[in-house]
């Protein structure tokens, strides 16, 4: 089922995921949603 075709995700603040539904994963939107992409982006740039 098809409900969107756009998926656009926010964390603090900042878009952090933003893509046509069809190609995103459950598991890409739930690590979005939950800030998982967006702190291992940071700890990289911090080191």
């Amino acid at each position: 089922m098809n409900v969107a075709s756009r998926v656009i995700c926010m964390l603090e603040g900042r878009v952090v995921l933003d893509r046509p539904a069809a190609g995103v994963t459950r598991d890409e939107i739930t690590k979005a949603y939950f800030g998982l992409h967006h702190r291992a982006d940071e700890d990289r740039s911090a080191s």
